[in-house]
């Protein structure tokens, strides 16, 4: 891929569009733990476009962060969801 930067090394990236959705799996090194990041891009009806990704474990989340600060150069806003069961 050749992105390196900031403690993340991109490894691959795929897309595919379905819809009104584009949906990105990003391979990735974060501050050397290899990971897989599935992230959703998406608009709202007054056409704000958004992003949308799902992990557990607070060092998955501030990795997939830093992944997505490094790769848009915004930091992206969290919303943590409760936990089943």
């Amino acid at each position: 891929m050749g992105l390196e930067r900031d403690g993340v090394k991109v490894l691959g990236v795929e897309a595919e569009e379905r819809g009104d959705k584009l949906y990105v799996t990003i391979k990735a090194e974060v501050d050397g733990a290899a990971g897989e990041y599935k992230i959703t891009f998406y608009r709202e009806r007054d056409g704000t476009r958004r992003l949308r990704f799902y992990v557990r474990g607070e060092e998955a989340v501030a990795r997939a962060v830093k992944l997505v600060e490094v790769l848009t150069g915004a930091k992206p806003q969290v919303t943590e969801m409760p936990t089943a069961g």
